[in-house]
């Protein structure tokens, strides 16, 4: 049992969101795990343990998976060949965000699990992640050597954020559900902000590799909510601001880019006034 769609990224786009907002749909199974990373790091598991993440899905539903690391290129070059390799007629969901704010939120997502002596001005260019899930021209054109573009919705966090309904209801009817059902979460949020609370990174590790076996299944409920309770913080709101300097040198930088992303999403999306 495979995935008919999946939802590449983009780090810090809403994809948390995103992710609540389909699975509330009758008729969507949404992997647990939410990111189950088989194709960027997880490949040589075997097919049979990804299959398995889906195998509680009802007959009627469609299936999906999201994991915001299929859609940094550069760094996981392979993703859509693998992608294509195992589920050639999935339907890809890319959720994009304006660029200097998501890798601003990058930065303070990091900067919260992993002290970082570096300001955001150094990080950014010394840090390949940041401008490389920033390339949302080069990461479209590597799914495209692999999948036609009709397979292919791109969709932005702006609308996400404030044309919510209709910009699900689009999605919904790209995944071949129907567009009109609205979700009974729709007017929350999630994952936002920097004053979340947070679980300690070694124990999110820990988690994390737990979630990819029956064993934290077995777990009660009531055990794993003592331990979230005991172990999670609270941070405080972030403080990370982008100079007005650092904003136009990161503009400059994904010019080229932002112009290719331009070509391939047509006249009619918002690039936020940049190509």
């Amino acid at each position: 049992m495979l995935p008919d769609f999946i939802v590449i990224g983009a780090m810090k786009s809403g994809t948390t969101s995103l992710a609540r907002y389909l699975g509330a749909h009758p008729d969507v199974f949404y992997t647990r795990p939410r990111e189950p990373r088989f194709f960027s790091d997880f490949h040589d598991t075997g097919l049979a343990s990804y299959e398995a993440l889906f195998a509680d899905a009802l007959p009627h539903q469609v299936k999906g998976e999201g994991s915001t690391n299929y859609s940094i290129a550069g760094l996981r070059p392979r993703v859509p060949e693998r992608i294509a390799a195992v589920c050639p007629d999935v339907r890809l969901v890319y959720l994009v965000r304006d660029p200097v704010e998501r890798i601003r939120s990058l930065y303070q997502h990091r900067l919260e699990r992993k002290p970082d002596r570096r300001s955001i001005d150094r990080a950014v260019f010394e840090v390949p992640l940041y401008l490389e899930s920033a390339r949302y021209g080069a990461q479209l054109d590597a799914y495209l050597e692999h999948f036609d573009r009709e397979q292919i919705l791109v969709i932005s966090n702006e609308r996400l954020r404030d044309e919510r309904a209709a910009l699900l209801a689009e999605v919904f009817a790209f995944l071949g559900v129907d567009p009109d059902y609205v979700p009974d979460n729709l007017d929350r949020t999630h994952n936002t902000g920097s004053d979340q609370r947070r679980m300690p990174a070694p124990l999110t590790m820990v988690r994390g590799t737990l979630a990819r076996t029956p064993l934290l299944e077995r777990v009660p409920v009531s055990a794993k909510r003592a331990l979230r309770d005991r172990t999670m913080r609270r941070q405080q709101p972030g403080e990370t601001v982008v100079s007005d300097e650092l904003r136009a040198r990161i503009h400059d930088t994904l010019r080229p880019d932002l112009q290719r992303f331009r070509q391939i999403v047509g006249p009619s999306f918002d690039v936020w006034g940049l190509a």
